[in-house]
């Protein structure tokens, strides 16, 4: 994860004075309904001043910018520059983002922004204003001609996601303290870094209480916040369902929980364990109960009863604290400790569908203070497990739904050493590109990580390989390289995206090489994985894939590739197949040498791995195609998983444990 700061750098002349920063601030805090308080235990908002630089320049690190919204930044920018001629605001987002805003005399005097595509798609006019005007910063800057090196700087690393580069050579330009511009307040507290220059440290509370902390009175009462509408499982899976309600009302104790609905009836889904406690404290007395049969009668559904749960009061405006720059954490605790959750566990019986309805509702006021939940159930039949499958690693069984669902057509290739086989790893890159380009999508949304990450903007689906002349370098230099195709329709499936949403699943297509160089082990011992991957014309793409896989697993020496179709495509270590079997981390080379990845119906076996089974019992369940380095396996159409599993059993390892 990249670093996210903000800070403010203000520039109030030779000898610069601190205490008319900080009678600034007082001011501006003032006017935002804080008043000041002697220690940081009362505060919930502090603001640390740096010391003076030469150069006449100060930092400002304010607690309620850290949220890294752009009104609160901007905002303390313009008030301190109404009063003191210059300060500059800095927001560094994941590492990939600069945006910097200089304020002049109360007004915005220019802006910059290193991405504006990061997020979405800004309209052209937007972005012409965020592109900065070195000009705007002549007065600023040390010697002639800074200006065009500062509009230098900007060009060369526009969408290439290195802010703190940019962010470090702008302030070079400027005369700004390095250290004091590239950290946040976060930071700040974190690192000790002004520890010994003794910054003046202001701390501000409210004046009058916000609305988060003013509690409800009267009846208790719930209403439903977070649920799911409805879940897919399949027979004999452990079904998880998990909801969440706040506390309308005054504080009370005890809740009963009941369980209904035709899934209940139908026996479906039959609930084996409930939880109910307040969140962020998981561990309180009374927050498991039994389910007892209502009134005798099973058509009614189960009871719960929880009567020693402490049920919190509601708050009379719980995102009023969001609302408030500097607040946000104690908001969010706040809005936490109204908040019950639910969890119903229990067992998958038959295949069907039904509805499963809960009712929550406090003792003390059972009828008018009730939430009522319903999900819709629908149970599939039962998934095949694979050979290593093991319950205690399974989870919830999202893998397994996963790898029933074909979806995404990929190929998983571990490729070895990424410098050593550069040009056969961009030569499958561009091949895949290629195949993709007769896709109805516009752009890839791009992530290079690494040293020397090139420049990257968002290239055209259509152009194919044509912008990638940037891979060879990225590649060889070890980094990460992702590309996937920005929402929008691709093929005729996808006639409808917010459909498709709605359903949680987006189709994409492109490619991801990940790195052994963020594996954190010494290098030469993890492999790269690329993973080729495409959501739409399956059918159409698989010859391209099979091809590309075949001249790549030559090229490379590969010691194994996998391709087929599950919901979504493996990524990095998140690999659905050794998940399931409770394996992770397993990028090593002496793993991939010995250990399959994944049993899908086509795969590619080396040698080394070759040697471990009979190869005859292999080719009466598959159709084994000779290549340089090893073999092609494609599963007969008259034999399944489990048969092949059972002849590459020596290659599939066991969770310890």
């Amino acid at each position: 994860m990249g670093a996210f700061f903000t800070n403010v750098q203000v520039r109030v002349g030779q000898p610069a004075k601190r205490e008319a920063v900080a009678d600034v601030l007082r001011g501006l805090m003032s006017k935002q309904g804080f008043i000041e308080v002697a220690g940081e235990q009362d505060a919930e908002r502090s603001v640390v001043i740096g010391p003076a630089r030469e150069g006449g320049w100060l930092a400002v690190y304010d607690e309620g910018t850290e949220s890294q919204g752009h009104e609160a930044l901007t905002n303390l920018a313009l008030g301190l520059s109404a009063e003191l001629g210059t300060a500059l605001g800095v927001l560094v987002h994941d590492s990939d983002v600069l945006q910097l805003w200089l304020a002049k005399d109360g007004r915005l005097l220019d802006a910059f922004d290193s991405d504006p595509d990061y997020f979405d798609e800004t309209p052209r006019k937007r972005k012409k204003r965020t592109t900065g005007k070195p000009r705007a910063w002549r007065y600023l800057l040390a010697q002639e001609g800074d200006d065009e090196r500062l509009a230098q700087l900007w060009r060369t690393h526009a969408g290439q996601r290195a802010a703190e580069t940019v962010l470090d050579g702008t302030g070079k330009l400027l005369g700004l303290h390095t250290a004091d511009l590239t950290t946040g307040f976060r930071y700040l507290q974190k690192s000790g870094h002004l520890a010994e220059e003794q910054p003046q440290r202001l701390h501000f509370r409210l004046s009058e209480r916000p609305a988060y902390e003013r509690k409800l009175v009267g009846p208790p009462a719930f209403t439903k916040v977070s649920f799911n509408e409805s879940l897919e499982w399949s027979l004999g899976d452990p079904l998880v369902f998990r909801a969440s309600v706040h506390s309308m009302g005054g504080a009370s104790r005890g809740l009963v929980l009941t369980c209904s609905g035709t899934a209940v009836e139908g026996r479906l889904f039959e609930p084996s364990r409930v939880r109910a406690y307040v969140r962020g404290n998981v561990d309180v007395t009374g927050s498991e109960a039994p389910w007892q049969v209502i009134a005798g009668e099973p058509q009614l559904g189960l009871v719960a009863r929880f009567p020693e749960l402490v049920i919190p009061a509601g708050l009379v405006d719980p995102y009023a604290g969001f609302r408030i720059p500097g607040l946000e954490a104690r908001a969010h605790e706040a809005l936490a400790a109204m908040t019950i959750e639910l969890v119903v566990e229990g067992q998958c019986q038959q295949e069907g569908s039904g509805e499963v309805q809960i009712v929550v509702a406090p003792i003390e006021n059972p009828v008018a203070g009730q939430a009522r939940i319903t999900t819709a159930l629908q149970v599939t039949p039962r998934l095949r497990r694979p050979l290593r499958y093991s319950e205690r690693w399974a989870g919830e069984g999202d893998e397994l739904r996963d790898m029933a669902d074909p979806k995404t057509l990929f190929a998983l290739i571990p490729v070895g050493d990424q410098a050593e086989h550069v040009a056969a790893i961009t030569r499958a890159i561009r091949s895949w590109l290629e195949a993709l380009k007769t896709l109805d999508a516009k752009t890839y949304e791009v992530a290079c990580l690494g040293e020397a990450a090139p420049r990257v903007r968002r290239p055209k689906v259509k152009a194919g390989a044509a912008a990638w002349g940037w891979l060879d370098e990225a590649i060889g230099h070890g980094n990460a390289v992702e590309a996937l195709t920005v929402v929008g329709g691709l093929g005729p499936e996808r006639d409808d995206d917010d459909e498709l949403l709605a359903a949680g699943f987006v189709p994409m297509a492109g490619f991801e090489l990940y790195s052994a160089l963020f594996s954190g082990e010494e290098p030469g011992s993890d492999v790269s994985l690329l993973t080729l991957y495409c959501a739409a014309e399956l059918d159409r793409f698989e010859p391209a894939l099979k091809a590309i896989v075949d001249e790549l697993f030559e090229s490379c020496k590969a010691p194994q590739a996998a391709l087929g179709r599950w919901r979504s495509e493996p990524r990095g270590n998140h690999i659905p197949y050794e998940r399931v079997t409770g394996l992770y981390e397993t990028t090593g080379s002496s793993w991939v040498t010995r250990y399959l990845k994944a049993v899908t119906p086509m795969l590619w076996l080396g040698a080394d791995l070759l040697a471990h089974i009979d190869v005859a019992a292999l080719s009466r369940c598959a159709v084994l195609t000779p290549l340089s380095g090893g073999q092609r396996v494609e599963l007969r159409e008259d034999s399944d998983l489990d048969a092949l599993e059972q002849v590459l059993a020596p290659l599939l390892a066991e969770a310890p444990g």
